[in-house]
């Protein structure tokens, strides 16, 4: 490791447009109108 991140954190931050979940029941829009 470089000296200049020793006793340093990093964080990375992985995005996720959750088209995966679009499909399942927690996304039913039929029943709650959205207008």
């Amino acid at each position: 490791m470089r000296s200049e991140w020793e006793d340093k954190q990093m964080v990375v931050l992985l995005l996720d447009t959750g088209e995966r979940y679009l499909p399942t029941e927690l996304f039913v829009f039929d029943s709650l109108p959205l207008d």
